[in-house]
């Protein structure tokens, strides 16, 4: 959700304009203007308490005012860049938009863009890698909607980039990005003994994993470099459950089930049953706290691939099909590899598909 705020005439025309093109956006003005705009939130209270009541509403918000307003604002407000909002700030007519805060994890960067592009403007990012024309490791995880993990070393990771150390990425992912010539790819494949095979990644001073895999089958030299790993949403967690399942015994389905495979459940992309189970609160509320979609495969979509898995005549007794785990997972991969087969817990069977056909572009 956006939160365009403007104080004055000429800012609330802006604003109106802004709103216009950005349908889902709540647009706030000052209750001077109250019977002059429509579909909008007048501003009643002290401006910083205004604000601070507002902060955690919102993921992105844009200012039309002084820059210098919105720094004496938000100042209190402000406490890293993985939970900060995204701010931009415009000038009362247009002419800039400037990404304030949260540039790239947020995406301040990328609003300031779009801004820019409808109303005219001209974007104003002063982040490093993007003056420099290198893409960012944060932004980039943010842009495919991977989880960032092991951040810790996120600086010295960008700051060797900037630099024109080394950088390895190992990837999992097929990437078609323009990375400079200091960062080298290598596939995960080869993670285990990439430091024997190619003696140029021991000049290395730093890794990006962007893989599913847990890192335990790392090389000793890798392990000693600083890293992060992105994880990419391409796992698909195909399930079958008796009727009533709760939402605990699924989870613990599937985290045993992954963690045996070797796989982050950071990268689970989505949850995948067959249509009579698409009622199963214990379903449902697992889907939820991962925070996946569940997809719903019909049974007449399982029958046309049920041949290649093994099946089993009670469960085609029930549900019209001779199995569900795998086939459901199969069928909601664009290209699907099989990562683990079923496997029977106390009323839960699940499986594990890794979709090949995924490309990170930048």
């Amino acid at each position: 959700m956006m939160a365009v705020i403007a104080l004055t005439s000429a800012a609330a025309s802006l604003g109106q304009r802004i709103k216009n093109k950005f349908p889902q956006t709540d647009f706030y003005i000052s209750n001077r203007f109250k019977g002059e705009y429509q579909d909008c939130f007048f501003i009643e209270e002290n401006f910083s308490e205004f604000v601070a009541l507002l902060w955690h509403k919102y993921s992105h918000f844009v200012f039309i005012m002084a820059s210098g307003i919105v720094v004496r604002t938000i100042a209190p407000l402000l406490k890293n860049k993985k939970v900060d909002p995204a701010v931009v700030v415009l000038d009362e007519k247009g002419n800039f938009a400037i990404s304030l805060v949260s540039g790239h994890t947020g995406g301040a960067n990328e609003l300031a863009w779009e801004l820019a592009s409808k109303l005219g403007a001209t974007p104003v990012i002063t982040t490093a890698s993007d003056v420099q024309g290198i893409p960012s490791i944060d932004e980039l995880a943010r842009q495919w909607h991977c989880v960032l993990e092991h951040s810790k070393d996120l600086k010295k990771i960008t700051w060797s980039i900037l630099h024109r150390e080394k950088i390895a990425i190992l990837t999992s992912v097929k990437l078609e990005v323009d990375f400079p010539p200091n960062v080298q790819i290598y596939p995960i494949d080869k993670i285990d003994k990439i430091d024997k095979i190619d003696k140029s990644f021991l000049t290395c001073r730093g890794v990006v994993y962007i893989t599913e895999k847990t890192l335990d089958f790392v090389s000793e030299f890798a392990q000693k470099l600083p890293f992060v790993i992105l994880r990419p949403r391409n796992i698909i967690v195909g399930i079958g459950c008796r009727r009533g399942k709760s939402q605990e015994n699924i989870r613990h389905a599937i985290e045993n089930t992954l963690q045996s495979s070797g796989i982050s459940i950071n990268s689970i992309a989505c949850l995948a049953t067959i249509t009579v189970k698409s009622d199963e609160k214990g379903l449902i509320d697992t889907a939820k706290e991962f925070g996946v979609p569940l997809k719903i495969i019909t049974p007449e979509e399982i029958q046309i691939v049920e041949d290649q898995f093994k099946g089993s005549d009670f469960v085609k007794k029930q549900v019209g099909v001779g199995a569900v785990a795998e086939p459901a997972a199969w069928l909601a991969a664009k290209n699907p590899e099989i990562i683990s087969s079923k496997k029977k817990y106390s009323g839960v069977t699940v499986a594990v598909v890794r979709d090949r056909g995924m490309v990170f572009k930048g």
